[in-house]
């Protein structure tokens, strides 16, 4: 187990949500993202690999590496120490970095002026 971040958020943009990447070989479900926010724990609720292929084409893959784990809705963490950690549990493969973000969306209707000139 090893922590990637222990830190307050600020500053919470809308529709955030936090994004924990763990690169390399880590083993079919073999690491896992979780976090203490203050005395609670939350872990990930969604897991995507990362691979070159059409989403669209909507295929179930399972990988033994490079997955991408996501913690939604962190606006009500604001202000709250956060510690997120990354969990291994294949003593073969321990050996990935570990990175975090905070990823946000945009609204889907909301309304963007923009102006081109030469």
């Amino acid at each position: 187990m090893s922590s990637i971040i222990s830190n307050n958020l600020d500053e919470v943009p809308p529709n955030s949500y936090l994004s924990g990447a763990i690169d390399g070989r880590h083993g079919q479900d073999g690491a896992y993202v979780a976090a203490k926010i203050d005395a609670e724990l939350v872990c990930a609720a969604d897991r995507v690999p990362s691979l070159l292929a059409n989403s669209w084409e909507a295929l179930k893959y399972r990988t033994d590496k490079n997955y991408m784990h996501y913690i939604p809705s962190i606006k009500e963490y604001k202000g709250k120490n956060i510690e997120v950690f990354v969990l291994g549990y294949d003593e073969a493969n321990l050996d990935f970095n570990a990175e975090l973000w905070i990823s946000a969306y945009s609204h889907p209707r909301k309304k963007v002026k923009l102006v081109l000139g030469k």
